[in-house]
């Protein structure tokens, strides 16, 4: 069952677009839709430029840019996942050797550049990291887990322990 759920947490599509364990190119992937276009996403995963392809209007068919790359280059692959709210878009990024996520907006007065959220969920390890974000009342529920191991992280965006990544259960045995 530990297995079952391990798998489910990582693989499961939630409101949006997730990672999944075996991501082998550079770019990772998202869609969000509303009542008149899909928006396809996707984030480098190596330095975190985010570009955006409608499938309506006059730039339809075309990938753009939006904001600028969280990175020049990195040693570690981000993960990605986006969440859309009444007032616009957040983009999700997390470093898959530490767990440390980083937000950008589509909204608001820092839309369009990347900042970091809270600690990270562990010091340093192997690429193993793959993670999920989903709405949970006005916040985010963020999750994560190691894919090597199995041990499950959670962290919220609201409350007394917001930022702190905490693990959840044991690692799955073999």
């Amino acid at each position: 069952m530990l297995k079952f759920l391990a798998v489910f947490l990582v693989c499961c599509s939630f409101y949006m677009a997730q990672p999944c364990l075996a991501q082998t190119t550079a770019y990772r992937y998202a869609t969000l839709n509303d009542s008149i276009a899909t928006t396809f996403y996707a984030l480098d995963g190596s330095t975190g430029q985010l570009r955006y392809m409608n499938d309506n209007g006059e730039f339809a068919g075309v990938w753009r840019l939006y904001g600028g790359p969280l990175r020049e280059k990195g040693s570690n692959n981000l993960q990605f996942a986006a969440l859309k709210y009444h007032y616009g878009r957040a983009f999700y990024a997390v470093e898959s050797t530490t767990g440390q996520l980083h937000f950008m907006l589509d909204f608001g007065d820092a839309s369009g550049l990347w900042v970091p959220y809270g600690a990270p969920a562990r010091l340093m390890g192997n690429e193993s990291i793959q993670f999920s974000v989903e709405h949970v009342g006005n916040g985010a529920k963020f999750t994560a887990i190691d894919a090597n191991t199995g041990q499950v992280f959670y962290m919220f965006d609201y409350g007394d322990e917001a930022g702190k990544w905490r693990t959840y259960g044991e690692i799955i045995k073999k």
